[in-house]
């Protein structure tokens, strides 16, 4: 069956058609297809599911440690030594179950070794990282990630330089401020690429 036969005469207006083997895809014209993976079942549904596989093993465990290090030891490790590890998983545990300090250095630990392996993360995603310390008021957790943010490849927004800076000064309190500028002196935050 030709793909030409499922578009209408004008061959502008998509239609919705099967594939051979019984797959909804959509045909835009004669020479351009792609899979409709939300009627197949994928997409939205089955993140969801990631979403809730996630939670169920953190609450089974106990704590992002644990999680963190049977995700590792879960994953196939290369001839080189690098584990392939999941983003996604790591953003889901950042977002919902990092609450208190110790998770956040946990959620560090796990940081470092996803970049360890040669994993990369989106400044996005690591902005949110820092912002999770500006949430649990404890912006000091996220100075090692700043003292060091050319060898980890975090290049901070400068709005969220600037809320660590404001978090700082509305504490009043000197001991915090040097330690911020201590993080901060003499490294220039990069533009990012």
């Amino acid at each position: 069956m030709r793909l030409s036969s499922f578009v209408n005469a004008g061959g502008r207006r998509p239609l919705s058609a099967m594939t051979p083997c019984g797959a909804p895809m959509m045909v835009l014209s004669n020479k351009t297809t792609f899979f409709n993976y939300e009627a197949m079942g994928f997409g939205k549904v089955s993140r969801q599911r990631a979403k809730e596989t996630v939670a169920w093993e953190v609450k089974k465990l106990g704590s992002i440690e644990e999680y963190f290090d049977k995700l590792m030891r879960r994953r196939h490790e290369s001839d080189t030594g690098v584990i392939n590890l999941p983003r996604r998983n790591f953003e889901d545990v950042m977002n919902q179950y990092v609450k208190t300090e110790e998770d956040y250095e946990h959620l560090l630990g796990a940081f470092y070794n996803y970049l360890g392996h040669r994993n990369s993360f989106p400044q996005v995603s690591t902005d949110a990282l820092l912002k999770k310390a500006l949430a649990l008021d404890k912006p000091e957790l996220a100075y090692p990630l700043m003292g060091n943010h050319a060898e980890l490849l975090i290049h901070p927004h400068s709005t969220l330089m600037k809320s660590f800076l404001k978090n700082v000064l509305k504490t009043k309190e000197y001991d915090q401020l040097k330690a911020f500028f201590d993080v901060t002196r003499g490294r220039y935050m990069l533009q990012r690429p």
